[in-house]
């Protein structure tokens, strides 16, 4: 099973067997990893994107001309508790640009320890320097000074979109 590992994670890109374990039941994917259960709760305003995405990686993990790395959810896993606090992925693999989006989650109880750092750091470093991606994006939906602190400590830097949405 690949793995990154960071001083105080490990980033484990789950393999379509465990991506489907999750979709059923995290306490029945914690147990096949053999770690400690966790607190993890995606509910409220992430509930329904959570599912999309679990359908568009399930979707894709089978895709046979791209690593499934760029099709699932990365376990963040502090190793010292052995338990997963959050998960990042990315939104498939490189587009002809060599673009990818990133996106991430983490356990309220877990922020403002370095913890998001430290993996979209790992994670990044993987996708630039072994996935073979070019640049990586990462959308905020909302301003926030914690998040472009978080991301501009990884090394990211903001640029502006616009976006218009259908008229309803």
């Amino acid at each position: 099973m690949f793995e990154l590992k960071t001083d105080r994670l490990r980033l484990i890109p789950l393999e379509y067997d465990y991506l489907e374990m999750l979709s059923n039941s995290r306490l029945e994917l914690e147990q096949a990893l053999g770690l400690s259960k966790s607190t993890l709760d995606f509910s409220g305003e992430y509930k329904e994107l959570r599912t999309e995405t679990f359908l568009f990686w399930l979707e894709n993990a089978h895709n046979l001309d791209s690593d499934y790395r760029w099709h699932t959810n990365w376990e963040i896993v502090l190793s010292g508790e052995n338990r997963s606090i959050g998960g990042a992925s990315f939104l498939g693999a490189p587009n002809r640009k060599g673009e990818v989006i990133l996106g991430y989650i983490i356990d309220k109880k877990y922020r403002k320890k370095g913890y998001m750092t430290e993996a979209i750091g790992a994670i990044s470093q993987w996708a630039l320097t072994e996935g073979g991606a070019k640049r990586i994006i990462s959308f905020v939906e909302k301003e926030s000074p914690v998040i472009d602190h978080l991301l501009q400590k990884c090394g990211f830097r903001k640029e502006v979109i616009y976006v218009k949405d259908t008229v309803q």
